[in-house]
Parts: structure tokens; sequence; C-alpha cells
């Protein structure tokens, strides 16, 4: 929530737009503090991580004018602090956790950029560090087809997700269903914690469990209002933590 409202909060500035609305006002930060001090040009008092990306990205978009690129680089930020604080609490599921996921976002950055024609050097800019899988790796398969792609990741530990999310993607041309099975292979990471007496998982998990549901409501919400069938409802849905 943090990195969103980062993201919020430059733009605003950037495109001159009142996106008041957009912020959400959860977070680790004071966050109207944090939005003061950052209208005033008062960074000295901002957190040093946040004023470190705050820096960055207003300077690449003094440069770019691409408004697309402070989400780019604000997500290295985000993925980068967050795999800084999995080392750092030195648990095993939520460093699992972060690999797996910078993984599975890089791949789907892969297949995204991949059907819009991006060369090499686009990828490499836009693939997070810190995953299991090498970013060189992941760049040398912009080439090559999805049934190389699956082949290539097949050892990985998320490779059965690939392989179901990507065989959809050649039937529909679409991510949704690799977006599922990401969001399944994540939780599934998590539903060990219930069998954890004593540490941090189940609090982590409970966390992440509790975005699932939200994220499952609003599926259902959105389907309900485009009068979708029950059944195709079902079928956007993620696994719950049980």
């Amino acid at each position: 929530y943090d990195y969103h409202n980062l993201k919020v909060l430059v733009k605003e500035q950037a495109l001159q737009k009142d996106l008041d609305d957009l912020y959400i006002p959860i977070g680790t930060t004071d966050f109207e503090k944090l939005k003061a001090d950052y209208l005033a040009d008062n960074f000295r008092d901002i957190d040093p991580k946040f004023s470190e990306a705050l820096d960055s990205v207003v300077k690449d978009f003094e440069t770019t004018k691409d408004p697309q690129r402070i989400d780019l680089i604000l997500d290295k930020y985000y993925f980068n602090h967050f795999y800084e604080l999995a080392k750092e609490l030195e648990v095993p599921l939520f460093i699992n956790y972060v690999k797996d996921l910078i993984d599975l976002v890089n791949i789907r950055t892969l297949i995204r950029l991949k059907k819009q024609d991006k060369d090499m050097n686009f990828l490499k800019d836009a693939l997070l560090p810190n995953g299991n899988i090498d970013i060189g790796d992941i760049v040398l398969a912009l080439n090559d087809s999805i049934d190389v792609i699956i082949n290539k990741f097949k050892s990985r530990d998320i490779g059965p997700s690939l392989r179901k999310g990507l065989e959809s993607y050649q039937e529909t041309g679409r991510l949704s269903e690799f977006e599922i099975q990401m969001d399944d292979y994540l939780m599934s990471l998590n539903k060990d914690s219930k069998y954890v007496n004593f540490g941090p998982e189940p609090i982590f998990s409970y966390i992440i469990a509790k975005e699932t549901e939200i994220k499952i409501l609003r599926i259902i919400m959105v389907s309900k209002l485009n009068k979708l069938s029950p059944d195709a409802i079902r079928e956007r849905l993620r696994d719950l933590y049980v």
C-alpha cells in the first residue's frame, strides 16, 4: 500500500491530475505527512527507502516524460524492499514466497512484452531482480515459442503452474488463467502455516488469505455487474486458505 500510494502521488504531480480517490489509507507510514514532505521538497524527513524511490522515479520522469515508467520503477523498488525484508527476517516461507512471486511476475512480463513485439533491451529493463530464475534466461526466452518456454522452466517449483497457465494462454490469447495459477501457487506455499504453532508464518499467511478473499469478492461483484453466468464466475475464482 505504501508503494501504491507513492505511484499515485508521483502520477498526481507528473500528470497534474487530482487522484485523491486512489490513495489507500493503510500502510506502514503516515502518508499525509509523507505527501506534505514530498510536495515541500523535504525529502530528508521521508523514510530513506521511499525517498530514494521517489528521487529515482521523479528524475526518470523529468527525462523521459513517460508515465508508464512510474509503475515500472516503483515496482522494482517495492519488490526489492519486499525481498530485503524477507532476507532480514530469515523465515524460509517469506524468502520462498517473494522469490517465486518475482519469477511469476517476470514470466508474465515476458509473455506480455513478447505479445507486444518488444525487444530484449526493453524486456531486460522491465524484469525484476532477486528471483530464482536468472534474468538472462528470461530475456533469452523472448524469441522462444510458448512450448519452448514451458519446457525451459518446467523443472522449477513454479513449473506445473506455468505450464497450466501458458497452455491456457496458447488457446485463448489471454493471461487470466496464468494469473489464477499464479495466485493458487502462491496460496499453496502458505497452507502449511496452519501447522506452525510459534512463529510469524501464520500471521503472514492470514494476511495473504484475506487479500485473496478480497480479490475473490471483487471478481464476483464485477462478474455479477457484467451479468456473467455462475460457471463463468467460478472459472475466475482462486483457491482459498483452508
